[in-house]
C-alpha cells in the first residue's frame, strides 16, 4: 500500500475514532478484553503492566477515542505529579496526533488544564501528588478517565471516589487504572487490582509479553542492573516489580524486609511466621503480652497480643485489634473482650507457682493510660523509644528466625500479617509512612512495641518442674538475674505467683 493510501486509510480511521491501528498485538489483546468487560456493564479495568509496554500510550489512545466519537464529551486523566504529566502523558499525546487530520487533532489549553477538540470534546488532566492539585478533577459529568500510574498516585482513593467516580454516575462513564505495581503492597493500588482481578477486569503483562525481542529485553535489563550481574538482577524485588509488574515491597523501603511472602506465607500457602505458629501450643507456663500504639483519626489504635513461648524461644502473637474514632469506654470493652476471650474471666496467664497479669506496653499516652488503670484496671507501661531502629531491626530479625522467632496467627491476625508485608517508611525515613487500606501501619507498630519488651531470658516454669528430654536444649536454665528481672514485672503488676 502506498504512502497515500495509508494516509487516506489513517484519515478515515480518525474520523470514526478508531485508533485501533496504532495498537502493538498486546495492546489490541487488552483493548478487546477491555470492551468486552465494558459491553456486560462493568465499566472498571485494571492494567498492572511492566514498563516499557506502552501503559500512558493505550491509556490515552482510549481517552482521545472516547472524545472523537462523542461530541462535548469529558475525560480525565489523573497523574501522579504534574511532572509525570510533562515528560510522559504530553510527548505520548504528540505522538499519537502526529498523523490526525487536523479537524481531528486537540489543542493543549494550559489554562485549562485540558486537550481541547474542535467538537468540544476535551481531556483535563492533573497530577494529583496533593490533594489540592488532584482537586483540579473536579468538574461536570465526565464520560471517562485514566488513572495513569496509578500506583505512585499518593492519595488514590481520593482521586478516585471522591472527584473521579461522582463525575461518571450519571453517564456510565468508565474508569481504566493503568500502572506497574506501587512500591509497597500497602498500596491503594493493589487492593484495586485484586479486587478487579477476581472480577475478570483485570490484565497483568510482564515485560516478556511484548512486542520486543527475547535480546531487546535482555539488553534493557542489563541495563537496568547497572553492573550488577543479570541473573543476580533477576532476582531482585526490583526487577520483579518494573518487570515482571509482580506485587512486592521494595526492601530498601520497607520497615521489615523480611516480612516478605518467602517468609510470611498466606493462610492457603503458609510461610514460616504462618506455619510456626501451627507447629507450636502454649506451654504449661507464659508470661503474656501486648502491644499498643495509640491513635484517633486519620491514624488507627492497633493493639496485639500474644506470649514468649520460652522451650521454643519464639514470640507467639495469638491476636489483633485495630479501631478508629473511639472512645476509652469502647476501646477497654474491646481490650477486656480479647483478653477474656484469650486467657480466661481472670486475664491472667499460668506463670510459675500461679498466675500473673499480663506485660502490656503501649505509646505513650498518659491520660489514655491513666484513665484504662483507674477506671478499667488495665494497667500499660510506657514503652521506652530510644533505639528505634535497633528495635525495629530485631523485631526483623525474629521474622526468618535469625533472632529467636516469630509465630503469627493467620486467623486471629491477617491485618497484621498484612501490614508487615506492606509497611514502608517515608521519605525522609522519620516515621512509618501512611496508607489509606493501613493507616499508619498502627498494628506493626503495636509488635514493634511488644517485641522489644519481651524477657526472653524470663523462666516462667518453676524451679521444681521436670524439663522434657526433647525440649530440654531449648530452656533456658533458672538464674538469678532472669529471676530478678521476672520479679520486677511481678511487683509492678502484683502478680501472683512470683517467688
Amino acid at each position: 500500500m502506498s504512502a497515500v493510501a495509508d494516509r487516506q486509510g489513517a484519515h478515515a480511521l480518525w474520523m470514526q475514532g478508531r485508533l485501533y491501528y496504532k495498537l502493538y498485538p498486546h495492546q489490541r489483546t487488552a483493548y478487546d478484553k477491555i470492551d468486552a468487560v465494558f459491553s456486560k456493564g462493568r465499566k472498571r479495568f485494571v492494567l498492572n503492566w511492566s514498563r516499557r509496554l506502552g501503559k500512558t500510550f493505550f491509556g490515552l489512545v482510549r481517552a482521545v477515542e472516547t472524545c472523537l466519537r462523542k461530541r462535548g464529551a469529558r475525560v480525565l486523566v489523573a497523574a501522579p505529579s504534574g511532572k509525570h504529566l510533562e515528560e510522559f502523558v504530553h510527548p505520548a499525546m504528540r505522538f499519537i496526533f502526529r498523523d490526525a487530520p487536523p479537524e481531528c487533532s486537540a489543542e493543549w489549553k494550559e489554562k485549562e488544564s485540558a486537550y481541547i477538540f474542535l467538537n468540544g470534546s476535551r481531556i483535563v488532566m492533573a497530577g494529583c501528588d496533593t490533594q489540592r492539585k488532584a482537586d483540579a478533577l473536579r468538574g461536570p459529568a465526565a464520560d471517562g478517565a485514566v488513572l495513569e500510574e496509578a500506583g505512585s498516585i499518593p492519595n488514590l482513593n481520593y482521586v478516585r471516589r471522591s472527584i473521579i467516580a461522582p463525575q461518571l454516575m450519571s453517564t456510565g462513564g468508565w474508569m481504566l487504572f493503568i500502572s506497574t505495581p506501587p512500591v509497597s503492597i500497602g498500596h491503594e493500588f493493589v487492593t484495586i487490582a485484586k479486587q478487579n482481578e477476581r472480577m475478570g477486569s483485570y490484565m497483568h503483562l510482564t515485560i516478556w509479553d511484548g512486542q520486543y525481542s527475547r535480546d531487546w529485553v535482555l539488553k534493557e535489563i542489563a541495563q537496568e542492573a547497572d553492573g550488577v550481574p543479570v541473573e543476580e538482577y533477576m532476582e531482585s524485588v526490583d526487577y520483579r516489580r518494573e518487570f515482571l509488574a509482580e506485587f512486592v515491597t521494595d526492601p530498601n523501603k520497607a520497615v521489615l524486609k523480611y516480612a516478605t511472602e518467602k517468609h510470611i506465607g498466606s493462610k492457603d500457602k503458609p510461610g514460616t511466621v504462618i506455619l510456626r505458629f501451627r507447629d507450636l501450643a502454649r506451654p504449661g507456663r507464659f508470661a503474656g503480652y501486648a502491644g499498643m500504639d495509640v491513635g484517633w483519626s486519620p491514624d488507627a489504635t492497633g493493639v496485639v497480643w500474644g506470649y514468649w513461648h520460652a522451650p521454643a524461644r519464639t514470640l507467639v502473637i495469638e491476636r489483633e485489634l485495630k479501631m478508629l474514632r473511639m472512645t476509652t469506654n469502647e476501646l477497654a470493652s474491646e481490650l477486656l473482650r480479647v483478653e477474656t476471650e484469650l486467657w480466661g474471666p481472670s486475664r491472667r496467664t499460668p506463670y510459675r507457682e500461679g498466675f500473673a497479669e499480663p506485660r502490656r506496653w503501649s505509646d505513650h499516652d498518659p491520660k489514655l493510660l491513666a484513665d484504662l488503670a483507674g477506671e478499667y484496671g488495665l494497667v500499660w507501661a510506657p514503652t521506652p523509644k530510644d533505639d528505634r531502629d535497633a528495635a525495629v531491626d530485631a523485631l526483623n530479625k525474629m521474622i526468618p528466625g535469625y533472632k529467636g522467632h516469630l509465630a503469627v496467627s493467620p486467623d486471629g491476625c491477617p491485618e497484621l500479617l498484612a501490614q508487615m508485608q506492606a509497611a514502608i517508611w517515608n521519605n525522609k525515613r522519620t516515621e512509618f509512612a501512611r496508607s489509606e487500606a493501613y493507616q499508619h501501619f498502627d498494628l506493626v507498630a503495636a509488635l514493634v512495641y511488644l517485641a522489644r519488651n519481651v524477657v526472653q531470658l524470663d523462666d516462667p516454669f518453676p524451679e521444681h518442674w521436670g524439663r522434657p528430654n526433647n525440649t530440654h536444649s531449648l530452656y533456658v536454665p533458672d538464674e538469678t538475674p532472669r529471676k530478678t528481672e521476672a520479679e520486677k514485672w511481678a511487683s509492678m503488676y502484683d502478680m501472683g505467683g512470683a517467688d
